[in-house]
């Protein structure tokens, strides 16, 4: 049986749901989300983040790639506000 990884446990649903959410757009760069789109986790789970779709962002491999195990500056629901300038992208999370 294949070992289950951090990318494997979220399923469809939930990446079809960041997609909407993030318009399609890479969280961090604001391009276009490609197929090979990966996923991020906002607070590394290096750094004590939550293997959770709440840490969960959808990223171009390029930002993904350069943002490493880094710490955000901010919350995710700050970030979330500010990348996409809007309240409405918080009604789920909450």
């Amino acid at each position: 049986m294949k070992r289950m990884t951090a990318q494997d446990i979220h399923i469809n649903s939930q990446i079809k749901f960041l997609k909407k959410k993030q318009q399609n757009v890479c969280f961090y760069c604001k391009k276009l989300l490609k197929k090979d789109c990966t996923k991020d986790h906002y607070i590394p789970l290096s750094n004590g983040g939550k293997n959770e779709i709440e840490n969960i962002v959808l990223a171009c491999q390029k930002c993904n790639c350069g943002k490493a195990n880094s710490m955000p500056l901010m919350s995710i629901k700050d970030a979330w506000n500010t990348s996409l300038k809007s309240n409405d992208i918080l009604r789920d999370w909450e």
